[in-house]
């Protein structure tokens, strides 16, 4: 089945139904980063969110004509993508620039836009953002470039970039990139029956589970497509001295967790780190899932699992996993937060954490980058509370201070008792 969009609606989104915080007025954009002038598009479209995108089976090779946009400046490069992906069935339409992609993305949907970065006019970052802003439906987002530098590479991904491929690369690795990226924004949306039915657990249903009282409160966090950004915003509001431990799975490769874990370090006195397999996790710190891998949270010993497994979601690592395995663990003291992200993942695991007892937070997806984990979240009926992101953090500490307050005394694992400053 290829990829159908629904027609567009007059009618501004509405938030009937569930608690959304009011949006505060967004940061300016830090100094590091390079910027890029505003840009000028076609008059376009409403900035409703996406709706639920429709299922379809994942292949290397697609059934049906999938749309692919290419905008390269190089004529010899557009012709190899081109006849690359043609030969491996898409339909392919190439442009030359940023501007002339805009125009094509403005008059008809595509499933698919490959994006160099360096282009006359319009170059590839500027491209990025406004279809993010401007264009109701965007499609998967692909950039190739020369520039593979870490840094430049997270720079695109953090402009809002589903993928990146450092030129030369060769046309199997783009395919399968391509496919991967596409299957997870056709991917089935979670059954929603188990949630909407068993609903929280009682104390006594946890207690027949064999449920304890865990050493601290545990923050499950799932991010993809825009999650660096949004993940700064938050963690650099957090407590350092409050008894919780954090874990997050964003997706990407192992240069993009290596640079989120720096750039993080940096906004934070928690202790941030990349996973490690049998670790013992203490309060204070920031627990980020190594790529490739699966994190999981062992019950009972409370120690980090780190595991190489299939994709689950098509992805590795998932959110799933870490979610199911901390409601095991750590029962109604996890707490679930989805932010901005491209697909389904995510949304299976919260609802194991609602099943426990344990409360979920969804980022709105009106602060997101993409929309689709958010969303499908929502959809699912497990977030207990859809927040934008400027007030995330505060909702996350709130619920902190509440379930911290039900452990029993712990005089080692008391806040500020024994966390050392953070290793920045």
């Amino acid at each position: 089945m290829f990829f159908k969009r629904k027609p567009k609606k007059d009618a501004e989104p509405t938030t009937e139904g569930r608690e959304v915080t009011p949006t505060p007025p967004a940061p300016a954009v830090p100094p590091s980063r390079p910027s890029t002038p505003p840009l000028p598009v076609p008059a376009k479209a409403d900035t409703s969110p996406r709706p639920a995108i429709p299922p379809s089976e994942p292949s290397t090779t697609p059934v049906t004509k999938t749309r692919i946009l290419v905008a390269e400046d190089d004529p010899t490069t557009a012709a190899h993508i081109q006849k690359s992906l043609e030969r491996a069935g898409y339909s392919v339409t190439s442009v030359r620039n940023g501007q002339e992609a805009l125009e094509w993305l403005a008059r008809e949907p595509f499933d698919a836009l490959i994006t160099d970065w360096m282009m006359p006019g319009t170059d590839g970052i500027q491209l990025i953002r406004a279809v993010r802003s401007r264009i109701s439906q965007p499609p998967l987002i692909v950039m190739i470039t020369a520039l593979a530098s870490a840094d430049s590479r997270a720079y695109a991904l953090e402009s809002g970039a589903d993928e990146f491929l450092a030129k030369p690369f060769a046309p199997e690795e783009a395919i399968v990139r391509l496919a991967t990226g596409l299957a997870r924004m056709r991917q089935d949306a979670p059954k929603t029956t188990p949630y909407a039915t068993i609903g929280r657990a009682t104390p006594s249903r946890l207690n027949k589970l064999g449920a304890k009282h865990p050493p601290y409160v545990a923050v499950l966090l799932a991010a993809s497509t825009g999650g660096p950004e949004a993940l700064k915003t938050v963690v650099a509001s957090l407590d350092p001295t409050l008894n919780v431990a954090y874990f997050l799975v964003q997706h990407g490769p192992s240069w993009a967790i290596d640079v989120l874990a720096r750039d993080l370090k940096s906004q934070t006195r928690l202790k941030v780190q990349v996973a490690k397999h049998g670790e013992k996790v203490r309060p204070g710190t920031f627990n980020i899932a190594p790529a490739g891998k699966n994190l999981k949270l062992k019950e009972r010993t409370f120690e980090l699992e780190v595991v190489a497994e299939p994709p689950e979601n098509h992805t590795c690592p998932a959110a799933d996993p870490l979610f199911r395995s901390a409601a095991q663990a750590f029962g109604q003291y996890a707490i679930g937060v989805i932010l901005t992200g491209l697909g389904r993942d995510g949304t299976r695991g919260a609802g194991d954490i609602r099943n426990a007892g344990g409360v979920v937070l969804v980022q709105d997806p009106l602060t997101a980058t993409v929309e689709t984990m958010p969303q499908t979240a929502i959809a699912a009926g497990v977030a207990d509370e859809v927040v934008p992101l400027q007030n995330l953090a505060t909702s996350i500490q709130r619920e902190i201070a509440r379930l911290a307050a039900q452990l029993p005394s712990r005089e080692d694992d008391r806040p500020g008792r024994s966390l050392p400053p953070a290793q920045v």
